[in-house]
């Protein structure tokens, strides 16, 4: 028996009559949630990333918000008895469960999530959308707002930025600083020009603290560099986000990443007065050849990933690996390496699915990877 589900309720039945007038009345209502959808798919490992802004643009009254992601296929159309088309879109799968992700916003505040997916065969891919919506499981089951994206928009290739900080965690007196190695590459077939943007969120606001516009970037380019981020001594004392962003500033964000940075009551005498960076998000020698190189596989990865390296000459080294938020998760090496090539592997099946950065320090230089985490 088909029904209308409004507002986290089943309505009408059979009165079909009365579906339309109940979806009016819907739309109607403001919401006080936005939600934007980015991210990537590959569309011959079947296989992705979705990430979810969300913002709360009014007070949010209801409780227990859980935010969920279906997989769906459309045009199916199977033909009844009766010679009419049914069965246009069905709900193939619920990401990453039917529990959803728990979500904690209040008014004015922007939540980002990251969510790995996959689109097994034998979905057709240029039926397949991904559906996101905030339900409060807790009151009424009302549905806050939805949001969707086709897999064949998340296949059109983008930018990929990363943060890795010196030290996890990122603990700083008002008039310190931090250093951080950012990163910016091009996995795509295409040349890219995009720009980097990065800053703090504080007080429910984003504070852009540096910008580099019109980067040109090759087909499978990496460029990173190292700067130091130096913390006013007027700052407030707490726990503060620190954001990278890349895309069309300042409104197309196509990736971003984040870590947290605590900020002590202590005060450096003759710290900086405004918050201001030394150095540049793009000024650092990868990993030359005549070094060494990085390679990791297979990339995604589930649960057991090799990563390899080849040193040109004797040198200290070390390599962590970093979760999104930018905290260490584990250190596979750290030490006197000689001359030659090596092979490390990670077991990551007690780890969440997600993105991971490898991070390499081989004498002066810094290199790191993205990996992918699919379980």
């Amino acid at each position: 028996m088909p029904y209308a589900w409004i507002d986290g309720f089943v309505r009408a039945s059979y009165e079909y009559n009365n579906w339309e007038n109940l979806m009016l009345d819907r739309y109607e209502v403001d919401a006080p949630l936005e939600i934007q959808l980015n991210g990537w798919f590959s569309d011959t490992e079947r296989e992705g990333n979705l990430d979810l802004s969300i913002t709360a643009h009014e007070p949010i009254t209801q409780t227990g918000l859980r935010v969920r992601i279906a997989l769906t296929e459309d045009s199916l159309y199977y033909e009844a008895p009766n010679g009419t088309n049914w069965h246009n879109n069905t709900m193939r799968d619920i990401i990453p469960d039917t529990l959803g992700i728990f979500l904690e916003i209040s008014q004015g505040q922007t939540v980002e999530l990251s969510q790995p997916f996959e689109c097994p065969e034998p979905l057709v891919i240029e039926q397949c959308e991904l559906v996101a919506w905030v339900q409060a499981d807790y009151s009424d089951l009302e549905i806050l707002q939805t949001a969707k994206v086709s897999l064949t928009d998340l296949a059109q290739c983008v930018c990929d930025v990363g943060m890795i900080p010196d030290e996890d965690p990122v603990i700083v007196p008002r008039g310190g600083n931090f250093g951080v190695t950012g990163t910016i590459s091009n996995p795509c077939d295409e040349f890219m020009t995009t720009d980097v943007w990065y800053g703090v969120h504080a007080m429910d606001e984003f504070f852009e603290l540096g910008n580099i516009n019109n980067i040109p970037i090759n087909p499978g380019q990496f460029l990173q560099g190292h700067f130091y981020q130096h913390v006013s001594i007027h700052a407030p004392t707490g726990e503060f986000e620190y954001m990278a962003y890349c895309g069309d500033s300042p409104d197309v964000k196509n990736d971003s990443f984040s870590f947290m940075v605590t900020v002590t009551n202590n005060r450096i005498s003759g710290g900086a007065e405004e918050w201001h960076t030394e150095g540049s998000f793009l000024n650092q020698t990868v990993l030359p050849e005549e070094t060494g190189s990085l390679e990791v596989y297979p990339n995604p990865f589930n649960a057991f990933s090799t990563i390899n390296f080849d040193l040109k000459e004797a040198t200290s080294l070390k390599l962590d690996i970093y979760n999104i938020a930018g905290r260490k998760v584990v250190t596979l090496a750290d030490g006197e390496f000689e001359r030659g090539e090596y092979s490390l592997s990670w077991d990551a099946s007690e780890y969440p699915s997600g993105v991971y950065f490898i991070k390499l320090a081989a004498g002066n230089y810094i290199t790191t990877k993205r990996m992918t985490l699919l379980k």
